[in-house]
């Protein structure tokens, strides 16, 4: 089990009504590659964790990378893995979270677990 975690900025004419059909996309998407994950919008920037098979999530990521919707993509973490995260999400996207607490979290998450690996 591998996850990655990356933050990345909305194009300029990105609007929060293209949230629905871009969860919908990714999920049918990550369905087939076998990845599970958990995206974070807040009208600016985006945050997503990406967990799978390591060659599966690195092949998404690359596609990810090019996506015109969105720009700056840093990878903030990524590590091998005990278990999923987001076992039962396709792609989901994470609302009622503070942004920033739900990249602190998962910044938090990653560094314990390369301090416990």
């Amino acid at each position: 089990m591998f996850r990655l975690f990356y933050v990345s900025t909305a194009a300029p004419d990105f609007t929060p009504g293209d949230i629905k059909p871009l969860v919908e996309t990714a999920s049918a998407k990550n369905r087939e590659l076998g990845i599970t994950g958990a995206l974070k919008f807040n009208g600016i920037n985006f945050a997503q964790v990406l967990e799978g098979e390591k060659d599966a999530v690195l092949r998404l990521m690359s596609t990810i990378r090019y996506d015109k919707r969105h720009t700056g993509v840093i990878v903030v973490a990524e590590a091998e893995a005990d278990d999923r995260m987001f076992g039962h999400w396709d792609m989901s996207f994470v609302d009622g979270l503070d942004f920033q607490d739900f990249v602190n979290a998962m910044s938090s998450r990653e560094k314990t677990h390369d301090q416990d690996a």
